[in-house]
């Protein structure tokens, strides 16, 4: 009887879907040019590129806040963000313009400046400022700092500085340039070197060669260039300390039919209020840059070397190894990608294959706790601390572990996914998805109740991606389905609706959801929620979210702390597009066809029915934009007019 009562509801939201209403728009303009895209930026300014100009209209009310003739015949390729920044670049035939999207004023043009190229561009908060590193004629190199409200060079350094890796702003007059071969502090107005220090031996012997040591530095760069070469920055919260780790990647194999990589991490240790470093040999290991962890007067360096790793702690002041026979380091299964800081050790998360490994170490010893990591299936998603130790969720399967016997305490390890468990009243909820049906972990004890009994099956051949707790109990959806259950575990409505033929046609609509899934992220992070996102990427529309998510990080604080219109616009912005996704929405947006047209259909999650619809047309690519965070649509109808549409 159940089984046919999810058929009924299945059944009346198609039938639903039929009749809902048409939403009217709120607002309608009419551009000038062919519309060949709109979009809405992870920031929440709303473009509309023709083969005239790009123009921005404000998403509430249709207002064209500027315009650009000189931007006409954009691909949506061409346009990005500069990270942790709401500015727009622009390329245009390999001409870059930097733009202020709140006024549309060109705040850099690479061609005009005289740049062939770039390779790092960063907005500075605080001294309100671009900082943009590229090459000019003859590939010579140049750094220069942008004033964002003039869009002046203030001062520029043609000196041989190496790639930028990373930029950080001490003061509204200080500021740290790290690049390939030397560390910077640089004033932040007129662009005079406060100090520069080597970033190692080799880095300090060839600057002290003369023109052979620039030729060396040269090829040195040319090489980063040409082959796989990693550099990262890390930055001890705590400590006037932050470490460059450099990875290079060389074949070991005499056969060339049969290359054999070999990979070797090295770690170099600065002050920071100095740029001295702190070893007098940096400290090498075998494998990739996996993970840093600062420990009281210590750098614990986890690389990730395949099957089996040696990771070591070392004394900051001295660069001497700490665990291990002679200080050698001890050997942990697996690569090391993450780690968790706990009262017993330290919690680290390793992988090798298709598995992940945990275990944990003694900071002051390097004892591991475990004769054997606990292995489990997939990468991980998230840590969650608990009476008995630590919930562990992965891309494949959640468990709970003991960290001070090593043993997992589920009576059966439960098969789950990312995206399908979360957290209520203490209580860890997840869709089982070899059973079909929801059950409720409870951390503290590792008591599992089971909350549904029949198993759930979505249409379309689609699985469940996602779980969501709210008032009415738990929801579970995919791209084209969705089922409530209540908070006893019964099945409230299950509905479904059929994707569109062009599969190509969601992509704007799944870009945007994933914007939202990023702000929800970073308002959990913010708010120090348990859940620690350590997923990997796996899809473009991931991407675009996980850059915004690493954006709001990155610029936050310096938001808060900057005088500058533009930041205050900024702040604002972000600050309102958190609160927007701070609590739960009762509807969502999906994607069908109504009347032999593709639609984007409003659906209450109450209910599982539509509240209404626009059509798109029966075109294969219809120009259509949607901000989720804000729920609003943007479409072009035949006429080429903007509507614009409030969920």
């Amino acid at each position: 009887m159940k089984s046919l009562n999810i058929y009924l509801c299945v059944l009346f939201s198609i039938i639903h879907l039929g009749v809902s209403a048409q939403l009217s728009p709120t607002w309608t303009v009419q551009p000038e040019g062919k519309i060949a895209f709109q979009m809405v930026t992870a920031s929440g300014n709303f473009l509309v590129a023709t083969d005239q100009s790009l123009s921005s209209y404000a998403p509430g009310s249709g207002e064209k806040l500027w315009s650009s003739n000189e931007l006409g015949g954009l691909e949506e390729a061409n346009i990005s963000e500069i990270p942790g920044s709401p500015l727009l670049m622009v390329n245009k035939g390999g001409d870059i313009r930097i733009i202020d999207p709140f006024s549309g004023g060109i705040r850099f043009h690479s061609k005009a400046s005289g740049f062939e190229e770039l390779d790092f561009e960063q907005m500075m908060y605080r001294t309100n400022g671009i900082l943009i590193s590229g090459k000019k004629a003859d590939n010579k190199p140049s750094m220069v700092m942008v004033d964002l409200s003039s869009g002046k060079i203030r001062w520029e350094k043609d000196e041989k500085f190496g790639k930028i890796i990373a930029a950080r702003e001490f003061s509204p007059t200080e500021m740290l340039v790290v690049t390939i071969f030397n560390v910077h502090r640089i004033q932040s107005e007129n662009g005079s070197t406060i100090w520069k220090e080597a970033t190692s031996a080799d880095s300090e012997a060839m600057a002290g060669a003369g023109e052979l040591g620039a030729l060396f530095q040269g090829l040195t760069e040319q090489l980063a260039a040409d082959v796989e070469f990693v550099i990262r920055y890390f930055e001890n919260p705590a400590e006037d300390v932050f470490v460059i780790a450099s990875e290079t990647k060389r074949n070991a194999s005499t056969d060339p039919n049969k290359p054999s990589y070999v990979y070797q991490s090295n770690y170099n240790a600065h002050k920071m209020s100095t740029g001295k470093r702190m070893w007098n040999e940096p400290v090498e290991m075998k494998g990739k840059i996996g993970d840093v962890a600062f420990y009281k007067k210590g750098i614990v360096i986890m690389p990730d070397d395949g099957n089996k790793t040696t990771i070591n702690s070392f004394d900051l002041a001295s660069g001497e190894g700490q665990w291990g026979k002679k200080g050698k380091g001890i050997k942990l299964q697996g690569g090391v990608y993450n780690h968790m800081a706990l009262d017993q050790g330290l919690l680290a998360v390793s992988a090798s294959g298709k598995n992940t490994f945990f275990n944990v170490v003694n900071p002051s010893t390097g004892d591991l706790a475990f004769d054997k990591s606990v292995k489990m299936s997939g990468q991980l998603v998230n840590l969650i601390p608990s009476a008995k130790g630590v919930a562990i969720i992965t891309t494949e399967e959640m468990d709970i572990l003991d960290v001070n016997t090593g043993d997992l305490l589920l009576a059966k390890t439960i098969d789950t996914e990312a995206g399908l468990t979360a957290l209520e009243d203490g209580n860890i909820i997840v869709f089982d998805t070899k059973g079909g049906n929801l059950r409720k972990v409870n951390p503290n004890t590792a008591e599992v109740t089971d909350l549904s009994s029949d198993k759930l099956k979505f249409d379309g051949k689609e699985n469940p991606t996602g779980l969501e707790v709210n008032d009415k109990g738990y929801l579970l959806t995919s791209e084209q389905n969705l089922a409530l259950f209540s908070k006893t575990g019964d099945l409230v409505y299950q509905a479904y609706f059929p994707a569109p033929r062009e599969s190509g046609l969601k992509r704007a609509l799944l870009i945007a959801q994933a914007v939202r899934a990023a702000y929800i992220g970073a308002n959990a992070y913010a708010a120090g929620a348990a859940f620690q996102a350590a997923a990997p990427t796996v899809s473009e529309e991931d991407a675009v979210g996980g850059a915004l998510v690493q954006g709001i990080g990155m610029a936050y604080e310096e938001m808060g702390n900057a005088a500058s219109d533009f930041a205050k616009q900024s702040l604002q912005q972000a600050t309102e597009r958190l609160k927007a996704t701070a609590g739960s929405r009762d509807f969502m947006v999906m994607m069908t066809m109504i009347d032999k047209q593709n639609a984007l259909v409003k659906v209450d999650k109450n209910t599982g029915e539509a509240a209404g619809h626009i059509l798109l047309g029966d075109q294969k690519n219809p120009i259509y934009a949607v901000d989720d965070v804000t729920g609003k649509i943007f479409s072009v109808g035949g006429d080429g007019a903007v509507a614009g549409y409030k969920l």
